[in-house]
Formats: C-alpha cells, structure tokens, sequence
C-alpha cells in the first residue's frame, strides 16, 4: 500500500472519530495516552483501504456495533472485529435499494421525478461526503488549490463521478477520473438527470470529459 495514501486515510479516520467521540463526550473526550500514536490510525486506514470502505462508513460501522454505549477505542478500529462489524453494517445499509424498489412498484419513473429521485438522494449524499472529508482535511471544503489537490488525487477514496462535478475543468481531474465518470454518467441516465437536477452543468462536463486529448 503507498504510504501516503495510508496517511491521508489515517488523518480522515482519526478526525471523525474524534468527531464521533465529541459529540458523546460533550466536546471534552480526550485519546488515551496509550493511543496516542500515530500508528493506530495507519492500522486503521490498512483496514479500512482492504475493504474498500469510504473513511466516514468505516467509523460509523465501528460505531454502531461497538460494544461500548461511548463508542470503540482507537485500538478497535482495526483487526477481525471491525471487519465483521463493517460487512454487517454495509447490509443494513438497504434503505435507497428500498427506495428504488418502492418506487419501481408504484409505478412511478423515478428517473423524472427529481423531487422524489433517490438518484438525487445518492448523489447528494455521495457530494456531501466528499465536501465532509475535505472539511476534515483542510478545515474548508470551499473549492480551491488545496482541495482541488486532494480531488486528483489517489490517496483518497473519492467517487470519479463526483470529483469530476467538483473539479469541472481541472486537467489532472479529467486525466486520472474522467474516463469512469464518463462511462458512469452515459450508463446511469439517472444519474445524469441527477446532476441536472442539482444544477451540475453535466452536459458541458460529459462534453469537456471526452474531448480528444491536444
């Protein structure tokens, strides 16, 4: 695994996390003096970079089937157990494939109902992760040189179909990501009407995206 891409998944862990704890601990939790090194949250991220987890699901399964009422200790964000606790979460996690399936019985084209989309819920929810994830990295998720680094970049684990509405034009975006864009937005019309909807220029992007190369 390249290291830095380990780092940067271990920092994202360690912030939410602290973000988890926080909000239980009323803003006073502190890491224990025996987790205090670094080394935790880089087993952490080896873990979560196996199961090709996002760095948000990774804690929030960790959390949810903790045996803790307070949540896991760092020392429990890796190892058989946060395993098997991410595999059960990720099969909870039904409630859009419900949706859908609702959705399909009432007979109702959900790919043109924008108000109702779970299209749209899904790439609303997939944008707000990334805007989260650079809010713990660098403090903002405003759009910028800094966080234009991180969405094209391979050390995190960001969807290509989101970095390319994010980081419309950026050449180092489109060179790394923008063929699976491409290819994800002209197999999910869905998808496409999603970004529309969202007011995403997604028709100039499609457009910028396969553009020969000068």
């Amino acid at each position: 695994m390249c290291p830095n891409r380990i780092d940067a998944v271990a920092r994202e862990i360690k912030n939410y996390f602290l973000e988890r704890k926080q909000s239980i601990y009323n803003n006073k939790y502190k890491v224990p003096q025996k987790y205090s090194d670094f080394y935790h949250w880089q087993k952490a991220a080896q873990v979560c970079i196996e199961l090709d987890a996002t760095p948000e699901t990774f804690v929030d399964a960790a959390f949810a089937y903790s045996q803790f009422s307070s949540g896991p200790y760092p020392n429990g964000m890796y190892g058989d157990a946060i395993r098997r606790s991410y595999n059960s979460y990720m099969k909870g996690r039904s409630d859009l494939t419900r949706a859908k399936n609702k959705s399909e019985a009432l007979g109702r084209d959900v790919m043109f109902d924008p108000e109702n989309s779970p299209y749209v819920a899904d790439l609303k929810c997939s944008i707000e992760y990334v805007n989260r994830s650079l809010l713990r990295l660098l403090g903002s998720a405003e759009i910028n040189e800094q966080s234009l680094e991180y969405l094209g970049s391979l050390m995190v684990n960001y969807p290509a179909h989101v970095r390319v509405l994010l980081a419309y034009q950026n050449e180092k975006v489109k060179k790394f990501f923008g063929q699976e864009a491409y290819e994800f937005y002209t197999r999910n019309p869905g998808m496409y009407k999603a970004a529309q909807t969202l007011n995403y220029p997604i028709r100039e992007i499609l457009l910028w995206l396969n553009a020969p190369k000068h």
